[in-house]
């Protein structure tokens, strides 16, 4: 991010200069055009840094912890799966096979209310999912063990409930990506207080 910060700088220090000295020696509308045109790229910089566009490093892991094993259910082990092959870590459908397992044990989805309307019912609910994650190598060493939790809210509408139930199915898919997306953050940067690595 400060790479391209002081790239944009240093751009805009050589318009600058760049644009002074065809002020001095051209026409005011060629200038115009001219400053156009080198003004856009830099704009186009500063659009794509500002919409959170960063540059980051692939995962790497350790080879010998992979292929990774998921000991998960259903959709959440989907989730993951999904997660770690667009990172790509090499998963394993066998045991045997793998060099590390990753292990996650969901209660299943809580909610409770938020906020109640004037006449009693429940205004905005709120989802949540908690797991415990344990993460071991192929000789049963603990290499992480933590829990991961995340939240939803919703806006109840008690007079649509086939709209609200398609809201929860969609609120529970987002929870579970976001168990994933945490689990891999703990694969990227493990601290000591996920793991008793040497």
């Amino acid at each position: 991010m400060y790479i391209l910060k002081y790239l944009i700088t240093a751009a805009l220090q050589s318009l600058a200069c760049i644009a002074i000295a065809q002020v001095r020696q051209a026409q005011p509308a060629i200038v115009c055009s001219l400053l156009r045109a080198m003004a856009m790229p830099v704009l186009l910089l500063g659009l794509v840094s500002g919409c959170g566009f960063q540059l980051q490093k692939p995962l790497v892991l350790n080879e010998s912890w992979q292929p990774i094993f998921i000991d998960a259910s259903g959709e959440l082990r989907r989730a993951l799966q999904r997660e770690l092959l667009e990172n790509n870590l090499s998963i394993t459908r066998n045991r045997k096979n793998a060099g590390s397992t990753l292990a996650l044990s969901a209660k299943p989805i809580e909610t409770r209310s938020l906020s109640i309307s004037f006449d009693g019912r429940d205004a905005e609910i709120l989802r949540s999912l908690d797991t415990e994650m344990e993460w071991r190598d192929a000789n049963g060493r603990l290499l992480a063990n933590t829990g991961l939790s995340a939240e939803q809210s919703q806006l109840a509408s008690p007079a649509q409930r086939a709209a609200q139930q398609r809201e929860a199915d969609a609120l529970d898919q987002l929870l579970r990506a976001d168990i994933a997306k945490q689990a891999l953050a703990i694969l990227r940067h493990p601290v000591i207080e996920h793991a008793s690595l040497p």
